[in-house]
């Protein structure tokens, strides 16, 4: 008698095994794919809240201007409480940046679409929004909702009053 296994058993064995990682790993990659989403969210957050205490801080103005063709969130001190235009940080893009001073970016992962209500954006434009932190404490508010594949929405709101920041999920 041979001690061992035989071609066969172990190709049996071999198949059962992929069966069952066919079968298993697709579950994981669910939970990664809403981790993407929060992520996102909790990102955007935490922005927020830097740009908040730096207005109070540096007793500026400053901006948080989300550009959804570039797919980004950049965080802009203006010299000056700034007006909407229509090109609102081409100078600061371009290197310019007199009136505007880039002083942090997120890029927004893959797979991740933004929707917003209650903030500052110009007629019809629909690929940049803003939402502003004034010196004071206060913000111009708004609603920031982050949504992926996985179907989990997280919402990211700015108070208009006193520009705190909460996230929270919607079912």
């Amino acid at each position: 008698m041979k001690n061992g296994f035989t071609l066969i058993e172990l190709l049996l064995v071999l198949i059962i095994v992929s069966l069952a990682s066919a079968w298993v790993f697709p579950r994981f990659a669910k939970p990664l794919e809403s981790l993407n989403t929060i992520s996102a969210a909790k990102h955007v957050l935490t922005r927020c809240r830097y740009a908040r205490n730096l207005a109070i801080s540096k007793k500026k103005y400053i901006i948080a201007h989300f550009d959804l063709r570039q797919h980004q969130l950049l965080i802009v001190q203006a010299s000056q409480k700034q007006h909407f235009t229509e090109s609102p940080f081409a100078d600061a893009l371009d290197g310019g940046g007199k009136q505007h001073r880039i002083l942090d970016t997120f890029n927004f992962p893959d797979g991740i679409t933004i929707d917003h209500s209650g903030t500052l954006q110009p007629k019809n434009v629909r690929e940049y929004f803003q939402i502003r932190f004034f010196p004071s404490g206060r913000s111009t508010g708004g609603k920031v909702l982050f949504s992926g594949e996985s179907r989990k929405q997280y919402l990211v709101s700015v108070d208009f009053i006193t520009g705190t920041t909460r996230l929270s999920r919607v079912d």
